[in-house]
């Protein structure tokens, strides 16, 4: 117990020097990035939570903060799926059941190429986000709305989410972590930001 207590505040204090991050609270990730600034700032966007902060802000003071707008992000998060799931065709059982068994079969291949194991992997409707990680329990969902889109999109996302079991933020090693097993990962990822 005194090692894990250790390790904990070691953790704290070290992201507490990271300029960008990833802080999982309750169910979410969400992408810190300390900079110059008086106050706390808290998005949600169709790719994420984004909280950014004063340098030196700790962990533990933004958790609570997330925490205290959890209800809000939850209701952001419900009206951007609503709002996305007003465009395109529902998707058929079918297109799912074929599509998770085709991502089991990626997901087993990348994670022998990474060397790093999801604990548990769920597949979702989700249409704020295209897959989330968390980083301690290794738990990784995907989104079934990559069904509609090529397989190299999946395999982005299958890498993307690993890649976090590494590095829980999103900082220059993680991106070059993808960037090894995904070169054109930028392309793939405006392409999922509907860019192209």
């Amino acid at each position: 117990f005194a090692k894990r207590r250790h390790y904990t505040i070691f953790a704290q204090i070290l992201s507490c020097h990271m300029k960008r991050y990833c802080l999982p609270v309750d169910d979410l990730n969400v992408n810190v990035e300390l900079k110059a600034m008086r106050s706390i700032r808290l998005r949600v966007k169709p790719d994420g939570i984004y909280v950014s902060a004063p340098y030196g802000t700790s962990p533990g003071i933004l958790r609570e903060f997330v925490l205290r707008n959890l209800g809000w992000i939850r209701k952001a998060l419900k009206r951007l799926d609503e709002r996305q799931a007003s465009c395109g065709n529902p998707l058929s059982q079918e297109e799912i059941n074929a599509f998770i068994l085709r991502c089991k079969s990626r997901l087993e291949y990348w994670q022998e190429v990474m060397g790093l194991y999801a604990t548990n992997v769920s597949f979702k409707l989700m249409k704020s986000r295209w897959g989330s990680c968390n980083p301690l329990s290794r738990n990784i969902s995907i989104n079934v709305r990559l069904c509609r889109y090529p397989n190299e999109c999946t395999d982005y996302i299958i890498v993307h989410e690993l890649a976090h079991i590494a590095h829980r933020n999103h900082s220059a090693e993680f991106w070059s972590l993808v960037e090894k097993y995904i070169p054109h990962w930028r392309s793939l990822r405006k392409r999922l930001r509907g860019m192209s």
